[in-house]
């Protein structure tokens, strides 16, 4: 599983990241009916050097790509 996020965050993987994305919406809408939106993003964990976590530093989150769905009555769709 973490090798197919992996290799979703890469730009060539653009149409298939688009689609998991639309199926993993879809599952969020069913699982909560009551849902009108559903927001889904990738993220790059940014860890801290060694010397940087001595020091206190702690991981960061980077967003890489966020997508946002509303419910139709034909079913999720990307909003533009």
């Amino acid at each position: 599983m973490a090798s197919l996020l992996d290799s979703l965050g890469r730009e060539p993987a653009g149409e298939i990241r688009d689609v998991i994305f639309g199926r993993m919406a879809d599952a969020l809408f069913q699982e909560h009916p009551e849902a009108r939106t559903v927001r889904l993003q990738i993220e790059e964990i940014e860890m801290p050097t060694g010397i940087q976590f001595r020091k206190g530093g702690t991981a960061s989150l980077k967003p890489l790509y966020g997508y946002d769905f509303t419910r139709t009555e034909a079913g999720p769709s990307p909003l533009p």
